[in-house]
């Protein structure tokens, strides 16, 4: 289904770079991510989605997808700039057919991999400050010639057959949720998944917060004991940098402060991005 990756090697996990390569920069430009084609802040993203959500109410969705294509109509962070192409890359390289989405939301990216060939599902409650109605969801199947199925719910209340993907992919989503939501999402993608499929995920690192901190969790989440997170539920963390990992013994908060000129932070609030690919046992 797809052709070749954008890199020749399965990417070590590791928190992002500031430096955005140049494959995964113009991967961002043909499909106009994270924001839409032509829109390059988050800021006059948002004033967009606001003026469309007045002028065509809940059909504003719909008219942004239109105009400025399948990126436009969710709100996204700044580091989605890696994170959406380094996602799409890590199925390339493991030639996902079937690719289950948990958070999903109005992403861009489900549409993106639907439209080359791919079977997607996409699991998301809609609870995160936006509504997904299925009448909207068809309509951007129609108009862009996908198959995308949408369950408006949580992973555990969905009935999917076991061993039934290639990788369940789950972006910016972990850092939001209570610790047992987390556990229940893990061991249902361990299910979930076919053997040697892959389990991809990109989980905000906030600095203002434990460990780095004393304070618990801020507006936006908390800082998962990943690490621990995975190897609990039955993953193997594919070969990497586990310094990198919150939650791995290596971790080291304190040598992640001293290098945060090396990596990329959201601009909207302050997140560094850990990138993970992780198989079942």
């Amino acid at each position: 289904m797809f052709p070749s990756s954008l890199h020749g090697r399965m990417c070590d996990p590791l928190i992002g770079r500031r430096w955005l390569s140049d494959e995964y920069a113009a991967w961002n430009e043909t499909w106009g991510a994270p924001f839409g084609h032509g829109i390059e802040r988050s800021h006059a993203h948002w004033k967009l989605v606001s003026e469309y959500q007045g002028r065509y109410g809940g059909g504003g969705g719909v008219e942004l997808v239109r105009r400025f294509g399948p990126f436009a109509m969710q709100l996204n962070s700044t580091n989605r700039r890696l994170e959406y192409p380094w996602a799409y890359d890590q199925l390339r390289k493991i030639g996902a057919e079937t690719i289950l989405e948990i958070g999903g939301g109005l992403s861009g990216l489900q549409f993106a991999l639907a439209s080359e060939g791919a079977t997607v599902v996409n699991v998301d409650p809609g609870e995160a400050g936006f509504s997904i109605e299925a009448e909207w969801f068809e309509s951007v199947n129609r108009m862009l010639e996908t198959r995308v199925v949408h369950h408006r719910s949580r992973l555990a209340d969905v009935e999917l057959p076991d061993n039934s993907f290639d990788a369940v992919l789950c972006v910016s989503t972990l850092e939001h949720l209570s610790d047992p939501e987390v556990d229940q999402i893990l061991a249902g993608a361990h299910r979930l998944l076919t053997v040697g499929g892959r389990l991809i995920l990109t989980v905000d690192l906030f600095p203002n917060v434990a460990p780095f901190t004393s304070k618990p969790s801020n507006r936006f989440g908390t800082n998962i004991r990943l690490w621990q997170k995975l190897i609990d539920a039955g993953f193997l963390i594919e070969e990497g940098v586990s310094e990198e990992i919150c939650g791995s013994p290596d971790f080291d908060p304190e040598r992640v402060l001293a290098e945060l000129e090396e990596f990329m932070i959201g601009e909207d609030y302050p997140a560094l991005v850990q990138l993970i690919v992780a198989r079942p046992t």
